[in-house]
């Protein structure tokens, strides 16, 4: 999901191409990952601290990076 968000943006920006989403598409994508994927991965941290065990780890790292990344391009907080 991150991606195909990144990629919207980023793509047309570094490669001088068009985007191979529709506005539609993104304003779709966006709602998922904040309506529902940031909420489901919030629950879950909620219940266990971290996304691999009782300590952080390279991979809640590099999630918070792939959100904030979202989120940065997007123009939102991080709710």
């Amino acid at each position: 999901m991150t991606s195909k968000l990144i990629q919207a943006v980023a793509n047309p920006k570094v490669y001088g191409g068009k985007r191979k989403l529709d506005d539609a598409r993104i304003t779709q994508h966006l709602s998922e990952f904040f309506d529902i994927i940031l909420l489901k991965i919030n629950d879950y941290l909620d219940e266990t601290g971290y996304l691999t065990g009782k300590k952080i780890s390279v991979v809640d790292i590099m999630v918070y990076c792939e959100i904030q990344t979202v989120c940065i391009m997007y123009k939102k907080d991080i709710p």
